[in-house]
């Protein structure tokens, strides 16, 4: 094993790998853990299609679907959220999804997003 590739190495050091990369680049703690999932989970052929949320879920695969996800007000304040989408289509055979945004369980105990 050379571990030239995160794959070749076990989840967890591949995991700690993949955070190191994120943090380099900025990015968020969550994104390790969604493109952790979908490299030794639910793994996809392209990245285009390693989607959780609710909304992009219930138009590709026509079915509801749900999440809690982090958001960011505009003034930087980051919010846990729950999400639900519904697929909906008309009689002329347009497509598309609703989604229902309220504040997580710790936010809204705390008082956040009342």
């Amino acid at each position: 094993m050379t571990g030239d590739s995160l794959l070749d190495l076990p989840p967890g050091t591949g995991r700690e790998r993949l955070a190191g990369w994120a943090a380099e680049r900025g990015l968020p703690r969550y994104r390790v853990e969604q493109m952790a999932r979908r490299l030794w989970v639910a793994p996809v052929e392209r990245w285009g299609a390693a989607t959780e949320l609710p909304l992009v879920v219930a138009v590709r695969n026509d079915r509801p679907a749900h999440a809690e996800l982090e958001i960011s007000s505009t003034d930087g304040t980051r919010h846990r959220v729950e999400v639900s989408a519904f697929p909906i289509q008309t009689a002329h055979g347009s497509r598309g999804a609703i989604a229902v945004l309220w504040p997580a369980e710790a936010d809204a105990a705390n008082g956040v997003g009342a």
